[in-house]
């Protein structure tokens, strides 16, 4: 899983966790009750899981940093949303152990240049549809010149 990955090689240098939950974007006062950040900072990057309270399960996932080694490509286009007024291109991936797995991810660019990865998986369309939807309310500055 992202968080995984993304734990490997960075575990020096990290802000404790509830200092750095305080720098993940704001959830939605409809959404907090059920949704909560599991989150770690380095020097270069702010790590948000959001966890669903009902299930533990991880219902997305955003890095915010300088750059992103994700790199959208065009022919991987789904669907398209909204965040703080600016379109949101989702983009099809894949998770090679679990090829059932409906994933996707986004690349914004924030307010301050940052770049935020947003990640998540499911195992049905419905869960995807819900889990952008509370994507489409974290109150993330953006930058209007996204694709």
């Amino acid at each position: 899983m992202l968080s995984a990955c993304l734990c490997a090689g960075l575990v020096g240098a990290q802000t404790p966790p509830s200092d750095a939950a305080a720098q993940c974007p704001s959830l939605d006062p409809s959404l907090s009750a059920d949704l909560r950040w599991e989150s770690f900072s380095t020097p270069d990057m702010l790590f948000c899981k959001a966890i669903l309270e009902s299930s533990g399960e991880e219902a997305f996932a955003l890095t915010i940093s300088p750059e992103s080694p994700f790199r959208p490509r065009r022919n991987r286009r789904a669907e398209v949303g909204r965040l703080g007024g600016i379109e949101l291109q989702w983009y099809r991936s894949e998770v090679l152990t679990a090829p059932q797995d409906i994933v996707r991810e986004a690349l914004i660019t924030t307010a301050d240049g940052r770049k935020a990865h947003i990640f998540m998986r499911a195992t049905d369309a419905d869960a995807v549809a819900r889990r952008q939807r509370m994507v489409e309310t974290l109150d993330i500055a953006r930058s209007p010149d996204d694709d």
